[in-house]
């Protein structure tokens, strides 16, 4: 005879509760989702992200990530100064040399940067976080995928929309600094 196994069925229909109130469950952000490029090789060799966070709802610009990494201190860093660098959907992709519509690939940064940093993925109705720590040295770029996002249409990962480069204040002058140089010699 079967035991009936109470806690068992109770979380079972849960589970069908909210994947047929929300269509479908949604995955978090994984650190492999977006990686640091170190070296271009061949082959490219990237390391994932330290952290990842969200799919967050809306734009991770001009405030709403800003707020969640220097009031709600989102990566557990301490660090209160965060600041946003650019993104790839500017005018010359800010500190990016593009901004590829695809749902993964390859953006390289104009020029190398050290961590602590934060690179924000924005796609279709959602963006994700990914905290890189101080261990990064001489990043080139990313390997990024959308998996992480709030899916779209029958399901689909989204395409990119754009990339945000945000760093500490004081890291700040430096990374403009490098924008600076590279739209000269753009």
């Amino acid at each position: 005879m079967a035991r009936f196994r109470p806690p068992v069925l109770l979380s079972v229909l849960v589970s069908v509760i909210a994947v047929s109130l929300t269509g479908s469950l949604q995955a978090a952000p994984m650190t492999s989702d977006v990686q640091a490029i170190i070296s271009l090789g061949p082959p490219v060799n990237a390391l994932p992200a330290t952290a990842a966070a969200g799919p967050f709802p809306g734009n991770d610009k001009p405030t709403d990530l800003l707020n969640r990494l220097n009031n709600l201190n989102l990566f557990g860093t301490g660090i209160t100064t965060w600041t946003l660098i650019g993104s790839s959907d500017e005018v010359s992709n800010g500190p990016f040399d593009s901004n590829p519509s695809t749902t993964s690939g390859q953006i390289l940064l104009d020029n190398p940067i050290n961590g602590p940093f934060v690179i924000a993925v924005k796609g279709g109705n959602s963006y994700a976080a990914y905290y890189f720590d101080n261990s990064f040295s001489n990043v080139l770029g990313f390997l990024f995928t959308t998996a992480g996002l709030d899916p779209v249409g029958s399901g689909n990962p989204p395409n990119l929309s754009h990339m945000s480069l945000y760093m500490p204040i004081c890291l700040k002058a430096e990374a403009r600094e490098m924008v600076a140089v590279a739209e000269v010699v753009a």
